[in-house]
């Protein structure tokens, strides 16, 4: 019967990394009740050996509300996981398209954490109750209502949460210049086992999440050269012409970088984006640099190493470029 099972499971598989090449077809709403099967598991399995995160993950539900200060709607949250051993909350993120970070949405969850640490996540609750009790969907928030109702004095008493994103590879560094996050990986960093009575079907969905992550590409805003308009309007940045006229100024800053990198790098490691400072006026913008060992190093517009914290803030940053196409 198992066999079938895993015969089953691996043709669904297969039509799920098919569809992801359809257009209108959103692979995350597919992905999620599967792997929701399996994340906790993969998570213990994942952090065993990482001081800040290692613990046993309980998972407490999907798409958690997470309620809009301004009124009783919502913004869901994809995991909702607790970590028994530390006793903390966990917001678990799940991408599988390269084009959908939302900026907006990873503010929330950084103001939710700042909100655990100093009230605890009892708010969250009585956050749900209010959504619930001005939903005409009563009857599913009462579902929902319990099964959390295990997690509920572990989510009270905890004043820690810890926001992870599982992403496509093209994502990762992207990722990790948020330097507020508290863990990004892709799925090829997912265990290759895990332990339980799902380990041997957790062995198909790793490889097929991997082949879904080889599928995506960087996001076009990576492709653009740029001399032409590689941030959307929306965004309210200006093209690197039109933000700082001397196109010097990226030579200089490269040639800032190339030295740095001879002095104090290791064999291997090299440039991979490199991000202006967003604020501020002039041609002389402080700025950071992320490198192929995922280490992020913020420097002064004339290359001194940034010592007065280790890295800028996200909003005062522009987004990132290319090491190939710098300066270039």
């Amino acid at each position: 019967m198992k066999e079938n099972g895993n015969k089953f499971l691996s043709l669904l598989m297969e039509r799920i990394v098919e569809s992801h090449q359809i257009p209108k077809v959103q692979v995350e709403r597919v992905v999620s009740p599967i792997l929701s099967m399996f994340v906790a598991d993969a998570l213990t399995k994942k952090f065993a050996n990482n001081d800040s995160l290692r613990g046993k993950y309980e998972l407490v539900c999907m798409e958690f509300p997470l309620k809009k200060p301004e009124n009783s709607q919502s913004t869901n949250i994809d995991f909702l996981l607790v970590n028994t051993t530390t006793l903390s909350i966990v917001f678990l993120e799940i991408k599988t398209d390269s084009r959908s970070i939302d900026r907006n949405q990873l503010e929330i969850y950084l103001k939710l954490r700042d909100e655990v640490k100093e009230f605890g996540g009892g708010f969250l609750l009585r956050n749900l109750s209010e959504i619930a009790g001005r939903s005409a969907r009563g009857n599913k928030y009462l579902f929902l209502q319990n099964m959390i109702a295990p997690y509920k004095r572990t989510i009270i008493d905890s004043s820690e949460l810890k926001i992870i994103y599982l992403v496509p590879k093209v994502l990762k560094s992207r990722l990790v210049a948020e330097n507020n996050i508290d863990a990004v990986f892709s799925f090829m960093d997912l265990p290759d086992n895990i332990d339980g009575e799902l380990a041997e079907e957790w062995c198909i969905i790793k490889e097929s999440l991997v082949k879904l992550e080889s599928m995506e590409v960087e996001p076009e805003l990576y492709h653009t050269p740029v001399s032409t308009n590689i941030f959307s309007q929306n965004t309210g940045f200006q093209t690197l012409s039109q933000r700082i006229p001397d196109e010097r100024m990226e030579v200089r800053i490269r040639r800032q970088i190339e030295d740095y990198c001879q002095r104090n790098l290791p064999p291997g490691v090299v440039p991979k984006y490199v991000q202006l400072g967003n604020t501020g006026e002039g041609g002389s913008p402080n700025y950071q640099v992320v490198f192929s060992n995922h280490k992020v190093v913020p420097f002064y517009n004339l290359g001194k190493l940034f010592t007065r914290a280790s890295s800028f803030k996200s909003a005062n940053l522009k987004p990132l470029v290319l090491w190939e196409r710098f300066g270039i």
